[in-house]
């Protein structure tokens, strides 16, 4: 499933994040009660970590899987199946419907550095909450929904990298969770159209990274200009301000 099978995983690699859309027919409310990881065949090479809401209402909701390999597992070449077993029980009733999720991955040993680059999303907003204009200001609504990804509108960016033998990952935490063994992984960090701002606690530690670490921090930005975004101004039809 792309973007997924785009690249093979590995260890050290950031964890990949799927969302997965629930859907429980027996009840409006519901908890999702168990999550378990089958491998087959006694491939205990993937750690799967996972986001839930306490509830699920009306009908439906949504569950973030993480996915990455094990530490251990760095030399292991091959491809990696089982099963995402989910109970979801219906309240009041106490139901306890199950569902399986198939996951099939393929799983290569780490990179060298210099094929390895971090995509910086931490940086890119979205409206709502901000309003944050499209790249293309000609188009009908100026508004940006989607905001930037490489799975989205950045993906035929992403595409040739990979094409081209390199390895992008997705960063999605302030840059104060730098580690030295995290900068030692990469080659290239890409800040692309950032809206966000950085602290300062943030451009000390890209700044350390950049001059210690030998990271090669490569930023896209666009036009900045004060007038322009005065020019923009206008009431929005949401939330009338």
């Amino acid at each position: 499933m792309w973007p997924f099978c785009k690249q093979p995983f590995y260890a050290t690699m950031q964890p990949v994040r799927v969302n997965v859309t629930i859907l429980n027919p027996n009840s409006a409310l519901s908890e999702v009660s168990e999550v378990l990881w089958v491998p087959s065949d006694g491939q205990d090479v993937l750690l799967m970590h996972y986001t839930l809401p306490p509830r699920f209402w009306p009908w439906a909701g949504g569950m973030g899987i993480h996915i990455s390999v094990k530490p251990e597992s760095e030399g292991f070449k091959g491809i990696v199946s089982g099963l995402l077993n989910i109970n979801v029980r219906s309240i009041p009733s106490g139901l306890v419907s199950k569902a399986s999720l198939p996951v099939r991955v393929e799983v290569r040993s780490p990179p060298e550095r210099e094929k390895r680059i971090l995509w910086d999303i931490s940086h890119n907003l979205a409206y709502p909450p901000g309003f944050i204009p499209k790249d293309n200001l000609d188009s009908k609504d100026p508004l940006d929904w989607l905001g930037d990804h490489p799975h989205t509108n950045f993906h035929g960016f992403h595409d040739a990298l990979v094409e081209n033998g390199y390895f992008v990952e997705i960063w999605d935490k302030p840059f104060t969770c730098f580690t030295r063994a995290i900068i030692e992984e990469y080659s290239t960090l890409l800040i692309i159209d950032p809206e966000d701002d950085f602290s300062r606690a943030e451009s000390e530690e890209l700044e350390r990274a950049v001059r210690e670490g030998h990271l090669v921090a490569v930023v896209v930005a666009e036009w900045y200009n004060l007038k322009g975004i005065d020019d923009l101004a206008f009431e929005e039809g949401n939330t009338r301000s």
